[in-house]
């Protein structure tokens, strides 16, 4: 429940599905290629208010932020490139680790974010190709860090 006593559900009531909802980008984007000249960063979270918080935080960091809420959405935008992927593990279409392993076009770095720290989950992850494994709730600051140290 949020302060004002409302649920999530109670907000979003009468809206699409999150599924429903397209991509955004927080600049420019020309044939794939950011124009700001700044790593673009595409975040997969069905977590809205997670994403959110990734999409506002993150430019601040120097980082280009693209969001995805599902598995096919982060498909249909890893179609152009990207500098780095973060991911949720769970998605309302499928996995983070389906994500990087269906993506037509790969970014050079991958992250997963995950509410679970144990050796399985960090095993299935670099098995897929991500390089680092964050517990949720992510910390903005050490996300950023962890991008600008693997992208350089």
């Amino acid at each position: 429940a949020r302060r004002d006593g409302r649920t999530r559900d109670d907000e979003h009531e009468g809206l699409p599905a999150v599924a429903d909802h397209p991509p955004r980008t927080t600049s420019v984007c020309f044939a794939g290629r950011s124009m700001s000249g700044l790593p673009r960063v595409l975040v997969v979270d069905d977590d809205e208010d997670a994403a959110d918080l990734l999409a506002f935080a993150l430019p601040r960091h120097g980082f280009e932020v693209t969001v995805a809420h599902t598995l096919a959405q982060a498909k249909a935008l890893l179609s152009g490139e990207f500098d780095a992927l973060v991911s949720d593990v769970h998605l309302p279409d499928g996995t983070g680790f389906d994500v990087l392993k269906e993506a037509p076009h790969r970014p050079r770095v991958a992250v997963i974010a995950s509410g679970s720290d144990g050796p399985e989950d960090r095993r299935r992850a670099t098995e897929v190709g991500f390089v680092a494994h964050l517990v949720k709730p992510v910390d903005i600051d050490q996300l950023a860090a962890t991008l600008r140290r693997l992208l350089a």
